[in-house]
Formats: structure tokens, C-alpha cells, sequence
């Protein structure tokens, strides 16, 4: 329930609204709905799309981390006193202050291992397993460290940490894999296309889909009346006008 044709993209269960019919719709008519939904959808402040992803700064070297940086963490002290390594990690010493239409929620980041940095991921709604939920990255932040997280909306909320381990070494951890971008932690390219899950999520594509295979997404190409190559379809396609000779008078992409 709730998935494309291929079964790709799916909504894992969280659903705003649910109408059935005592008949079969036609592809048009559930886009038209949708479109007439999505407005209502997106200004309730109950709804994933209201938690937007932190800023983060890719990491090459020295192995490739493509999520890094503290996002929207913003550290206010550290205290080492009785701060030990452990094999959990956990948040601790939560308070919250409510400010205008907002929350600004601190925390301490305890156990994991020194130096180490962990990743925060929220989500507005808790799903069964987890994984199945629409979580956002919020930022990293390391052991020992209490952190302020501002202006988070004033409705439901939920946080939880994630490690750092990457085993597929696509730039993407585990947890990223499993809680944001639903794709497999163990296999490096989900799309199947030769590109890195970490490298097309920087550059805003959809990690899952074979984007080469898109027409949409390729150049197709034609030798013109001059012998050159010209891009007829696809991402940068060009249009060429000739004069009476034939010679080139515009190339305009």
C-alpha cells in the first residue's frame, strides 16, 4: 500500500490520509487527488517534510563520508569528568526550552567512543520497525559533548543516534542507509549504475534508481549537417541553426 508500479518508492506505512472507492481509479484521477492533498499535507506541522536536513560538508580524506559536519548541533560544553568509553551509546541530560513557535532541545551525548563522531537523526513520527519511518539527519556530534539543537518545531519529535560504521564504504553510514535513504547498507551501489549511494545523494539524485538508464537524465547525441555532434535530447540538449551553405549561425543549448 502506497509504492509506485516497481515497488521502489514506497511510503513505508506513514500515511497523512487513506480514502478508498468501491472502484477502480485511473492513473489521472490519483494524481489529481494527490496534487489537491499535497498542500494540506505539507502545512501540517505533524509531517516529515517540516523537519528539513541539516547542512552537511562532504569529507574525501581520509576515506570518503559524504553526510559530515555538526549540521544543526550547536555545542555548548564539554566535561571529560567520568566520561568513559562504552559499546552503547546514548543521549542523556535532555532539557527542552520553548521559544516562540519552536523548541530548543540540549542534550549530552554519553558512552560511544571518544573522538568519534555520531550521528543525530530526528523524526516527527515512530514507525514499527523503525527503519520503516522518514527520518532526517540533523548533525553530528561526539561523546561527552552537551549540544543545543534549536528551533525544532513544537510538535512531536523523536531523536535517536547513530554510529559511524559505513560497511559498504559507499560515504554513507549504516544508520543513514537504513533510517533516511532506505538503501542497503551492505551494497555500495543500490542503483546499480556504477555511481556511489554517497555521491548521488551530494548531488540530489535518487540513490535507488539506475539514473544513466533515465532518458531524461542522458545526453543522446547526432551528427549534424557539419559532421559535429549535436545533443538532441536529454539533460543539456541543443538546438543549432544553419545558414544557406550550411555553416553555423546559433548554438543555443
Amino acid at each position: 500500500m502506497g509504492s509506485d508500479d516497481t515497488g521502489t518508492n514506497q511510503c513505508h506505512g506513514i500515511l497523512d490520509d487513506v480514502s478508498t472507492y468501491n472502484w477502480q481509479l485511473d492513473s489521472n484521477t490519483i494524481s489529481a487527488e494527490f496534487v489537491m492533498n499535497e498542500l494540506w499535507y505539507l502545512y501540517n506541522p505533524m509531517n516529515v517534510a517540516n523537519i528539513v536536513q541539516a547542512p552537511f560538508t562532504p569529507q574525501v580524506a581520509p576515506t570518503f563520508d559524504a553526510i559530515t559536519g555538526p549540521g544543526y548541533l550547536l555545542a555548548i560544553s564539554t566535561n571529560s569528568s567520568g566520561c568513559t568509553d562504552s559499546t552503547n551509546v546514548w543521549l542523556t541530560n535532555t532539557t527542552m526550552k520553548v521559544v516562540s513557535n519552536a523548541v530548543n532541545l540540549t542534550f549530552t551525548i554519553a558512552g560511544g567512543t571518544n573522538g568519534l563522531a555520531y550521528d543525530i537523526f530526528a523524526t516527527p513520527a515512530l514507525a514499527k520497525p523503525l527503519t520503516n519511518g522518514l527520518w532526517t539527519w540533523m548533525g553530528q556530534g561526539y561523546p561527552c559533548v552537551t549540544y543545543t539543537i534549536p528551533s525544532l518545531t513544537n510538535s512531536d519529535v523523536f531523536l535517536i543516534l547513530g554510529t559511524p560504521q559505513d560497511s559498504d564504504r559507499d560515504g554513507l553510514t549504516d544508520a543513514y542507509e537504513r533510517l533516511v535513504s532506505h538503501t542497503n547498507p551492505y551494497v555500495a551501489d543500490s542503483g546499480g549504475d556504477g555511481m556511489l549511494d554517497g555521491w548521488k545523494v551530494l548531488w540530489g539524485m535518487n540513490p535507488l534508481t539506475n539514473n544513466p538508464a533515465q532518458s531524461g537524465e542522458r545526453d543522446n547525441f547526432v551528427y549534424d549537417g557539419t559532421g559535429r555532434l549535436e545533443t538532441v535530447s536529454g539533460v543539456l540538449a541543443e538546438m543549432f541553426n544553419f545558414d544557406a551553405e550550411g555553416n553555423i549561425q546559433q548554438d543555443q543549448p
